[in-house]
C-alpha cells in the first residue's frame, strides 16, 4: 500500500491552497478484511474500505513554493506597500512645508520651494497607486474585490483630497515660476494657493489618522527580512520610492534660483499701484 498512498500524498499537496498551509487527509491503513478482491476487467484489481477503521486522518505539510502570480493577494499587498512607503515620504515632506508655513514662508522661501518640488514626483507615485487599486476594484479584478474598498468616508474624501492636493501644489509651482501673471504675487493664484492650503490641512489630517492603522501595520515590512522577502518586489518597490525622490530633488536643484527673482517682484503690479 506503499505507492497509493505516496500518490495521494502528492496529489493533495498539489491542491494546497498556500504555500505552507497544512492539509488533513485520510490515508488507507491495514490489510485483510479493509482489502476487497474486484473481479476483471475493473480496475483497480483491490479497492480499500473507506470505513473508520481502515483509514487514518493524517497532516500534510508541505514547503512548495507557488509562484506569485498564482498566489491570491500579493497584486494587493505589493500596491498597498508601495502606498504606504510613498505615504510616509510625504507625510515628512509634508510636516516640512507647514513647518515653514508656522515659522514664516518669506523668510525660509528657499526651503519651502525645494521641498515643495521634490514632493511632487512622489505625490504622482502615490496618486498612481490609488488610483491603480480604485481602478481595479472597479473593474472588478477578483484580488481587489477581495480585499473590500475603503469605508464610505475615506471614498468620499479621497477624491476631494487629491484634487484639492493637485491645486495646492499647482498654484504654489505656478506662483513661483510666473509670479508676474494673474496680477503678480498677490493675485489670483495666491488667493487660490491659500485657499486651498486651509481646505486641505483638515482633509489630509482626517485621512492621516483614518489610515494610520494601516501604515503601522505596513510601514516596516519592506525593511524586516522575513516580511520583506513574504511578497516579492520589495526591492522594485523602494526604488520606484527613491527614483521619485531623486527626480523631486533634481527638480529643486534645477528651479531653487527662480527664488531671488520671485523675491524681487514687487507684492503689487505697478499698474495696479496706481
Amino acid at each position: 500500500m506503499a505507492s497509493p498512498v505516496r500518490e495521494l500524498l502528492r496529489l493533495a499537496r498539489s491542491r494546497l491552497p498556500s504555500p505552507h498551509a497544512p492539509l488533513k487527509v485520510s490515508v488507507p491503513i491495514g490489510l485483510g478484511p479493509c482489502l476487497h478482491r474486484r473481479s476483471p476487467p475493473d480496475s483497480p484489481l483491490w479497492t480499500h474500505d473507506t470505513a473508520p477503521e481502515c483509514t487514518k486522518e493524517v497532516t500534510v505539510e508541505t514547503r512548495r513554493t507557488i509562484p506569485a502570480t498564482a498566489t491570491p493577494g500579493f497584486a494587493v499587498e505589493r500596491n498597498a506597500r508601495l502606498t504606504v512607503n510613498t505615504a510616509l515620504v510625504l507625510l515628512i515632506l509634508f510636516a516640512i512645508q507647514i513647518a515653514t508655513v508656522i515659522i514664516g514662508v518669506r523668510t525660509h522661501l528657499s526651503l519651502h520651494v525645494v521641498i515643495g518640488l521634490i514632493l511632487v514626483p512622489p505625490l504622482l507615485i502615490k496618486i498612481s497607486a490609488v488610483s491603480w487599486r480604485f481602478l481595479q476594484y472597479y473593474r472588478h479584478n477578483e484580488e481587489y474585490r477581495r480585499r473590500g474598498a475603503p469605508p464610505p468616508l475615506l471614498r468620499l474624501l479621497g477624491p476631494v483630497l487629491v484634487v484639492v492636493t493637485l491645486v495646492l501644489v499647482g498654484t504654489g509651482v505656478a506662483q513661483f515660476l510666473a509670479p508676474n501673471e494673474f496680477n503678480g504675487p498677490r493675485g489670483a493664484i495666491y488667493d487660490a494657493h491659500v485657499a486651498s492650503f486651509v481646505i486641505w490641512v483638515p482633509l489630509v489630517l482626517t485621512h492621516v489618522v483614518r489610515h494610520a492603522k494601516d501604515v503601522r501595520r505596513l510601514a516596516r515590512r519592506d525593511l524586516r527580512r522575513v516580511t520583506r522577502e513574504a511578497v516579492p518586489g520589495a526591492t522594485v518597490r523602494q526604488a520606484i520610492v527613491l527614483t521619485g525622490l531623486a527626480a523631486g530633488l533634481a527638480l529643486a536643484l534645477s528651479l531653487v534660483g527662480h527664488v531671488h527673482t520671485y523675491l524681487n517682484v514687487p507684492l503689487t503690479p505697478p499698474a495696479l499701484s496706481r
